[in-house]
């Protein structure tokens, strides 16, 4: 039996146990977004990086791929697992951290409600404008931060090349036809 993956893979030790896997590359989105903040932000900043969760070869991806960018031109302290926190969590831990840590200049968040919860908190903070916020995925909220200015830019996977991609892959299987390992659905930066 061929076996297609899409979105998310399965951890396995050795090789893959899939024999096409459709998705974003994690890692070049991540870079992608480590590009906006250095567009955005002045060098020997310190920059929070704010994960749902520090394990997921997605999350992983996304925060290798930020950090491939930024490492040598900011301080970047440790990563806040929020341990898929939602929103609102994540915008009491944000918070927390921003009162004690005061000289925060940008704060990078790996998926949407990372990305709300640390929006609401540099709102809720006063801090819109001072901290350079970008983050992933879109939602009709990040939207309005993004036109509003408070969040930079997101970077947002592209769900109809995944779902496209992914019925071509499975017809060609079905045909008898090679498939690759890997096809990237692509991503791109959005901003006002």
């Amino acid at each position: 039996i061929r076996l297609l993956m899409f979105d998310s893979s399965i951890e396995s030790s050795g090789s893959p146990v899939y024999d096409s896997y459709i998705a974003t590359d994690n890692v070049a989105a991540g870079e992608k977004l480590g590009d906006k903040l250095l567009e955005l932000l002045p060098r020997r900043e310190k920059v929070l990086i704010v994960s749902p969760s520090t394990r997921g070869d997605s999350l992983i991806g996304r925060e290798t791929g930020v950090r491939n960018r930024i490492e040598g031109h900011y301080d970047i302290l440790q990563t806040v697992d929020v341990h898929g926190s939602f929103s609102n969590d994540v915008f009491s831990k944000i918070s927390q951290i921003l009162e004690k840590q005061t000289d925060i200049g940008g704060i990078v968040c790996l998926n949407e409600y990372t990305t709300v919860g640390a929006s609401r908190a540099v709102l809720g903070a006063g801090l819109a404008g001072k901290i350079r916020l970008v983050g992933f995925d879109s939602s009709e909220e990040l939207i309005n931060y993004i036109e509003s200015g408070l969040l930079s830019g997101v970077v947002i996977q592209r769900p109809f090349n995944m779902g496209y991609l992914s019925v071509v892959c499975a017809l060609d299987v079905l045909a008898g036809k090679p498939t690759e390992p890997f096809y990237d659905t692509g991503s791109i930066v959005i901003t006002k």
